[in-house]
């Protein structure tokens, strides 16, 4: 019920508005002057105030002095009583904040009249502040559960779409999949697109994972990490397999502009209720089964395991031990001999980086390279053996000048701004001439930007660096892609060599390859060759070059030195 407050001392004046308001239906309260008017209205909060001016213990222009001053009250519709009708009176109360004037004598029409068309003015008001602080709250409300940058939705989105589907599916024996994805790819890729097409790029992520959420939800958490919530899912088998294929959907280039860019991610994975029922429980861990397994290979789906805490731990260890292993000077350069098979002399020899740790003794490469590929640590340990094996070169007494040296970039460094830069200075301080390096590249590195590598690629072949695509065969291995770049070797992978001479479709495909990139005008290079049956094999299908434990396994700087640039004959037979 509509409250009314009326402060008047004349008792006959107070009585009959009280009449005519309570037959209208509206409460009232009643005051004799001006100090009771202000406590009771304090007290009350009532709807509307009707106010006599000339009163006891204070008039009516301070009680509206009063109740304009205090927050609760300030914005009470207010309407005067007064015998006074000159302009100067009505001037006054205008000014302090009333909204209207009853003039004595009124009729009950008049009274009525003005306080309904006071308590409409309030409602409006009252709905137009509702329908602002709606506004408000829901604009507030999607900031808190959206990146301001590219409004997809963010972690407290996600924690919010778990708890849904947690609700539904309680007290079922259904699953739910909390995927978490890295993209080692998105800083480089950024520095080179620039902030616009990054914030687009991050957009088309987020709608390929909304699409691929099945029922679910996705989240961009920050920089190069997204987390998704599958779900339902009425097996754990079903929820894996929901998972696994998740990753397909990055198959497909992403395009923007000119560009076509390949994301490979890493995806973490940990199922409510098996191995959680928390969200933040859920998150750490399928981060931690990410992150934690950066050896994991050509599957990009990892799965939270009860002994994952014992080899994050091992990972976290190693990685803390890379960050020195440069300045104790841990780390050796092995050099594993190219034989030119039409004249069985050196062509070149690859330079292959060892780890001896004091403790931990021959750590292998497949376990430290990508560790140090997922931090920033690859980049000055990767300048650190392009520096190396260019001095060793220079080093040698009677390494051929028509050999090269062969120096692996990994993706972090191709990715790298000053790359070139960084190049350049290297061959300056060690006089190795532009033409005596080769660097050598994955398929993978080519396919993250096109653009970008087609640009960097014609640059450095152009200053006479020689360019191979390494483990040719594994990845995309498409020549007609191959042909946009600026390439002179192709290394064709181990898997295709090993057992060449008993296999005779490996035979047809080996021998494919070599005669499409002799068209392309490349040179040919085939690792892993172990027998003199396999040797044999690729000699007759005109494989240019080979490297392999059948010469020799990777040799030290003083091995390979004895064996290969000792005398200006050194060749095979002088190792056997």
């Amino acid at each position: 019920m509509t409250k009314i407050l009326i402060i008047e001392d004349e008792p006959f004046i107070r009585e009959n508005l009280e009449d005519i308001l309570s037959l209208e239906g509206f409460e009232t309260l009643a005051a004799t002057d001006g100090l009771v008017g202000i406590q009771l209205a304090q007290q009350a909060l009532p709807d509307l105030i009707i106010c006599d001016i000339m009163m006891p213990y204070g008039d009516g222009y301070d009680v509206i002095t009063a109740l304009r001053e205090v927050p609760q009250t300030e914005a009470i519709p207010f309407i005067f009583l007064t015998a006074k009708a000159d302009r100067a009176s009505l001037r006054q109360g205008m000014t302090l904040g009333a909204d209207d004037y009853l003039t004595k004598p009124f009729t009950p029409q008049e009274v009525l009249e003005s306080v309904r068309a006071r308590l409409r003015k309030a409602t409006a008001q009252t709905q137009l502040y509702q329908s602002q602080i709606h506004h408000l709250s829901t604009e507030l409300e999607f900031h808190r559960a959206h990146d301001a940058l590219t409004g997809l939705p963010n972690r407290v989105a996600l924690a919010a779409c778990f708890q849904t589907l947690i609700t539904r599916i309680r007290g079922t024996q259904q699953h739910l999949a909390l995927l978490y994805f890295t993209f080692d790819q998105l800083a480089s890729i950024r520095a080179a697109l620039g902030s616009d097409l990054s914030v687009a790029l991050v957009q088309q992520i987020g709608q390929r994972l909304t699409a691929a959420s099945q029922g679910g939800g996705m989240a961009y958490i920050s920089d190069h990490q997204f987390a998704m919530v599958m779900g339902p899912s009425p097996t754990l088998s079903q929820a894996q397999t929901w998972a696994e294929a998740v990753a397909q959907v990055f198959d497909a280039p992403i395009t923007l502009e000119d560009h076509n860019l390949f994301l490979i991610p890493k995806i973490g994975v940990a199922i409510y209720p098996q191995d959680g029922v928390s969200f933040d429980t859920l998150l750490l861990e399928a981060e931690m089964a990410a992150t934690g397994l950066p050896e994991q290979g050509d599957r990009p789906v990892s799965f939270y395991s009860t002994d994952l805490h014992q080899q994050v731990k091992y990972r976290f260890s190693m990685e803390a031990d890379l960050h020195h292993a440069l300045d104790r000077q841990e780390f050796q350069i092995y050099y594993q001999p190219q034989i030119d098979l039409k004249t069985q002399t050196l062509a070149g020899a690859e330079a292959l980086m060892r780890w001896f740790h004091p403790v931990r003794g021959n750590i292998s490469p497949a376990h430290f390279i990508p560790i140090a590929e997922a931090t920033d640590l690859m980049v000055p340990i990767g300048e650190w053996v392009l520096r190396t094996a260019c001095e060793q070169v220079q080093r040698w007494p009677h390494y051929p000048t028509n050999a090269l040296i062969s120096v692996n970039l990994s993706p972090r460094q191709f990715a790298a701004p000053d790359l070139r830069e960084t190049i350049t200075q290297v061959l300056a301080q060690t006089g190795l001439p532009p033409h005596r390096l080769e660097l050598e590249i994955t398929e993978t590195v080519l396919m993250q930007d096109t653009s970008l590598a087609q640009h960097l690629l014609r640059d450095l072949k152009d200053s006479g660096i020689h360019i191979a695509i390494d483990d040719f065969g594994v990845g995309y291995s498409s020549f007609q892609y191959l042909s946009q770049f600026a390439l002179s070797t192709l290394k064709i992978d181990r898997c295709f060599v090993h057992h060449l001479a008993s296999r005779p479709k490996n035979q047809t495909l080996v021998a494919a390859m070599i005669q499409m990139a002799h068209d392309l005008g490349l040179k040919v290079v085939a690792e892993g060759v172990e027998t003199e049956a396999d040797l044999a094999c690729l000699q007759s299908i005109e494989c240019d070059i080979v490297q392999g434990y059948w010469y020799s396994p990777p040799l030290s700087a003083e091995a390979f030195e004895q064996g290969y640039a000792a005398t200006p004959s050194a060749t095979r037979q002088s190792l056997r």
